[in-house]
Formats: C-alpha cells, sequence, structure tokens
C-alpha cells in the first residue's frame, strides 16, 4: 500500500488475514512463524565476512569482543561461533555446518 501497489481496499483485505490461520489452512507448518528460540543474527553475515573475521582472530589481528562490537553482536555469540575447535575448516559443506553450530 505504502508503494502505491494495491488500494486501500485491498489493504483492508490483507489486514484480516492471520499468518498462523493462513499457513494451517494451506497447509504449512506453523512453527515456521513461532519465536526461533536458539536463534542467532550472526547466521545472517555472509559466510565470507564470517570467515575473514575468523581469520583475524586466529592471527591475533582482532580479539573477540572487537568482533562482537564489529557484528552488533553479544561477547557470547561471538565466542561460541568463534571458539569452536574446528576452526579449520576446509570445503563448502563443512563451512556451512560450522556457521550453523552458532544457532
Amino acid at each position: 500500500y505504502n508503494e502505491g501497489l494495491i488500494n486501500q481496499n485491498i489493504k483492508d483485505k490483507f489486514i484480516n488475514y492471520k499468518p498462523l490461520e493462513l499457513a494451517n489452512s494451506l497447509g504449512i507448518e506453523s512453527t515456521i512463524f513461532e519465536k526461533q528460540k536458539n536463534f542467532n543474527k550472526l547466521n545472517c553475515f555472509p559466510i565470507t565476512l564470517l570467515l575473514t573475521i575468523k581469520d583475524l582472530i586466529e592471527n591475533e589481528k582482532l580479539s573477540l569482543d572487537q568482533a562482537a562490537g564489529i557484528l552488533k553482536a553479544s561477547y557470547d555469540d561471538i565466542s561460541t561461533l568463534f571458539k569452536k575447535e574446528s576452526l579449520n575448516v576446509k570445503n563448502a559443506n563443512e563451512i556451512n555446518e560450522y556457521i550453523s553450530l552458532a544457532r
């Protein structure tokens, strides 16, 4: 509506929809609408950025506190992600698995 793509009448129809009811009526698993308890916002960063920061931490050019400041994350999130034993990642599948450890 704000972008001018729909009019007020269509906007009013959409306001009546409830995501949970719509998901149930379409047979979609409704738990995707629940808040993720273990969500880690670090997962939204590109893997290449996280690997660069990992390398800087390993080479002692960046501290965990500094990394937390750069990524605007908590120290706990940063230490959980970067203080894993499996820091020597070799292929794309291992990288994805490594990054998902913070979830």
